[in-house]
């Protein structure tokens, strides 16, 4: 009995033995197709798509609308968005004209009373690398929004008209400069 004994618990032992090699062998290699296929996929933050552009040229966008200090306004967040990566010069070129700027409630308090509006912009814009002379990006129509309250009270801070569109302007910049520097 004893050597019986023995022999079913060599080779329970070299069964367990086998499985531990077996299930490490296993691990193993699960730990390296994970580590080939995460060093694969690092994010990288900045696009090298137009690395042969080190210049833009960005002249005064065109206002079409009867708001004129949007023209001044666009340009100015236009400019310094777009020189964080170029610098100004002629590498590229982008035009902008704004045809449409518009601000119109969209929810009234019990009184009737505007509480919350919508802005709205509405341009167009052409994207020309000068360097190999092609028209990278353009868009018509681009139309852009942005809900504000006037009103305290309703889980977001109030803002004037002036505050709104300044962040409608930035959020219309930073789009276009992460769709055309940066191709996000």
């Amino acid at each position: 009995m004893d050597r019986r004994a023995a022999s079913q618990r060599r080779i329970l032992t070299d069964s367990v033995a086998f499985a531990l090699c077996r299930g490490r062998a296993a691990l193993g290699a699960v730990l390296c197709l994970f580590l080939v296929t995460a060093s694969g996929c690092g994010y990288v933050s900045v696009s090298n798509y137009l690395e042969h552009i080190k210049t833009i040229r960005i002249p005064p966008v065109q206002n079409q609308t009867i708001l004129f200090q949007l023209e001044d306004e666009m340009t100015t967040e236009l400019r310094s968005r777009f020189n964080s990566k170029w610098t100004d010069g002629d590498d590229a070129i982008l035009l902008v004209t704004v045809h449409d700027y518009e601000i119109r409630p969209i929810a009234y308090d019990v009184n009737a009373l505007p509480e919350r509006y919508r802005m709205r912009v509405v341009l167009d814009y052409e994207f020309r690398d000068n360097v190999k002379s092609k028209l990278v990006d353009a868009k018509r129509d681009a139309e852009y929004h942005r809900d504000f309250y006037v009103v305290t009270g309703r889980g977001e801070q109030p803002e004037d008209e002036q505050t709104a569109r300044q962040r409608l302007l930035r959020d219309v910049v930073d789009e276009l400069y992460y769709t055309l520097a940066e191709q996000w």
